[in-house]
């Protein structure tokens, strides 16, 4: 009895980790994704900008100017770094001792000189710390959090993310007991 009941379990550990990695999977796809968006979004706005082409007598793309818009905004290139935004924003997390809202942490940036414009400021501000994951996590209930430390009330937990880091930079033959139906569907899928 007490034998097949640690199989059992070894056996759920193993569909469990199988299924985190399919999600971590997942999410990479996404971060992949988001990253594709953002740089076609740079290269719009770098594209639409009149300054960003010296205009040639000899092509016919100098004489073709965009007419001027009102209510679009040129791209903002005064932006501060986002090393710096992350670490000013991790500054006025811990101050406050809870995660942060874009929406509530932007104001305070700004109070503290940094400089974040652009069509949306509070979607570049948001660009910003999600390039800057290794500093500032999102924790369930929304808000910013530091990433190197725990909290217990968001079940947020850094440890936790290093392992699933860590099992994600590892073949599965080490994650997974290759005799296991679990590792085969997953050695499958993977291909």
């Amino acid at each position: 009895m007490t034998d097949q009941a640690l199989q059992n379990a070894k056996a759920q550990r193993e569909q469990l980790l199988a299924e985190r990695l399919k999600l971590h999977e997942r999410i990479a796809r996404l971060d992949n994704e988001i990253g594709d968006a953002d740089r076609f979004i740079e290269d719009w706005h770098r594209y639409a900008s009149p300054e960003s082409h010296a205009a040639d007598p000899e092509s016919a793309a100098g004489q073709n100017k965009p007419e001027p818009s009102v209510d679009t905004p040129k791209k903002t290139t005064g932006n501060s770094r986002k090393e710096d935004v992350a670490s000013a924003a991790r500054e006025v997390i811990l101050e406050r001792g809870i995660p942060m809202l874009r929406n509530d942490l932007y104001p305070l940036l700004v109070e503290r000189g940094m400089t974040i414009e652009g069509r949306d400021p509070q979607m570049v501000l948001s660009t910003m710390l999600w390039r800057m994951r290794d500093q500032l996590v999102r924790v369930k209930g929304g808000g910013y959090w530091p990433a190197d430390i725990a909290n217990a009330e968001a079940g947020y937990d850094p440890n936790q993310s290093r392992e699933i880091d860590n099992i994600l930079n590892k073949p599965v033959e080490e994650v997974l007991d290759p005799e296991s139906d679990v590792y085969r569907d997953a050695s499958e899928n993977a291909g």
